[in-house]
C-alpha cells in the first residue's frame, strides 16, 4: 500500500530540495524521469486510473487500496511519489532472441522491397504492375510516385509502343535468364532492360 505522512503532503513542510521534487525538479532531475522505466510506467498506470481503466493498473499488481490512493493524489504529491517509485516497482526484462532475430529479418525484407518499389517508380514502372506485385491501390500508388517528385516525369495516358520481334527475343531470354530473382527484381531488369532498348 502507498503511505505518505502529513509533512510529506505538505510542500511548506519540507526542505527547499524536496519542495524542488514536489515542483517537477531540475532539468537534471526530469532526463532522470524520462528515461527511469519505472516513472514512466507509474505515470502512465495513474493515467490509466484517471481515465476509468482499473484493470491496467490491476494487471500491473497494484491492488485497490494502492489504487485508490493513486487516484487521490495531488499534483504535488503525485510527482513527490514518481520521485520513489524506483524504491517500490521492480522490472524483470527477457529478451527473447529468435523473435528479435525474426523482426530484425523482417526490417530488413521490409526494407529490400521498399527499395525495389521506389527503383521501380523511377524506372517507370506502370499502376498495373505495382498492384499486382505488392498490391497497392491507386491511391498509394499516386502517393508514392508524388513523394518520389516523379508526377511529371512520365507522359499519360497512351500504351508503349510494341517491341520490335528481335527486341521480343532479346527481352524473353533476359527474362528468362533471370528466373533465380524474386519477381519484383525480374521485373525491374525488365523495365531497364526494355528502357536501355529503346535507346
Amino acid at each position: 500500500m502507498i503511505r505518505s505522512s502529513s509533512c510529506d503532503r505538505d510542500p511548506a513542510n519540507v526542505s527547499s530540495r524536496r519542495r524542488d521534487r514536489f515542483n517537477g525538479g531540475t532539468e537534471e532531475a526530469l532526463t532522470v524521469e524520462k528515461h527511469n522505466p519505472a516513472m514512466v510506467m507509474l505515470n502512465d498506470v495513474t493515467q490509466q486510473i484517471h481515465e476509468g481503466n482499473y484493470q491496467v493498473a490491476l494487471a500491473y499488481g497494484f491492488n485497490w487500496d494502492e489504487i485508490r490512493a493513486l487516484e487521490s493524489l495531488s499534483h504535488q504529491e503525485f510527482h513527490w511519489l514518481k520521485t520513489q517509485s524506483p524504491n517500490f516497482m521492480e522490472f524483470e526484462v527477457r529478451i527473447n532472441h529468435q523473435q528479435t532475430q525474426m523482426a530484425l529479418q523482417r526490417l530488413a525484407a521490409q526494407k529490400k522491397t521498399l527499395d525495389v518499389q521506389q527503383r521501380l517508380l523511377v524506372a517507370g514502372a506502370p499502376r498495373a504492375l505495382m498492384i499486382q506485385l505488392f498490391g497497392w491501390v491507386p491511391q498509394h500508388y499516386c502517393s508514392q510516385r508524388k513523394l518520389l517528385k516523379l508526377d511529371a516525369a512520365l507522359p499519360r495516358g497512351g500504351r508503349p509502343t510494341n517491341p520490335t520481334l528481335n527486341e521480343e527475343e532479346d527481352i524473353l531470354a533476359a527474362w528468362d535468364q533471370r528466373s533465380a530473382l524474386d519477381l519484383p527484381e525480374r521485373y525491374f531488369y525488365f523495365v531497364t532492360f526494355k528502357k536501355s532498348l529503346s535507346v
